[in-house]
């Protein structure tokens, strides 16, 4: 949609950083219960059953944890694009200038 702002796109990208990074973290818990519940079977094929299981969860992890890397560097992209002081945090904008503030020690005027 070209009538979104680049502030308005940063958005849209935390979030689907947020949720994708919620499904991954939901994924490894589902995961966890069926590698279990296959380890404690005793049909005849658990054991190829579980091999599958674990070569698809790594393999979707995998997928969930690349788009999660784009999605950040599209982020960073998008903030990169924000007009100075539109809500970019200064940690996050490479063209900040770190703020210091010095204190000179000045003689006494009598």
């Amino acid at each position: 949609n070209t009538s979104e702002t680049p502030q308005t796109d940063k958005n849209v990208l935390k979030q689907l950083r947020d949720t994708l990074s919620e499904k991954l973290e939901a994924l490894k818990l589902l995961d966890n219960e069926i590698v279990e519940i296959l380890s404690n079977s005793e049909a005849e094929d658990a054991e190829q059953q579980l091999e599958k299981e674990i070569q698809e969860t790594d393999d979707t992890r995998a997928e969930l944890q690349k788009i999660i890397v784009d999605v950040n560097d599209a982020l960073f992209e998008a903030l990169l694009s924000l007009p100075q002081g539109q809500g970019t945090p200064s940690n996050l904008n490479m063209n900040a200038t770190p703020k210091q503030t010095v204190r000179a020690k000045l003689p006494n005027l009598e």
